[in-house]
């Protein structure tokens, strides 16, 4: 009984740490420092890593 449960947890922590990321997402900002209340530009990129199109909108009454 314990060798099977250690067996799942390891299998879970190696499939865990070998998870790739599908959508990444970068910030850049125009400028490390700023004056409270001025405007921040910034420029946000999301790549699809997946195969497939990915879409962000709101299912069954919950946001994304």
């Amino acid at each position: 009984m314990f060798s099977r449960r250690l067996f799942i947890c390891l299998t879970l922590i190696l499939t865990a740490a070998a998870a790739q990321a599908q959508i990444q997402v970068s910030l850049k900002l125009t400028r490390r420092l700023y004056m409270a209340y001025e405007p921040v530009i910034a420029t946000v990129s999301i790549t699809n890593l997946t195969g497939h199109d990915v879409m962000f909108d709101e299912i069954d009454g919950q946001k994304w």
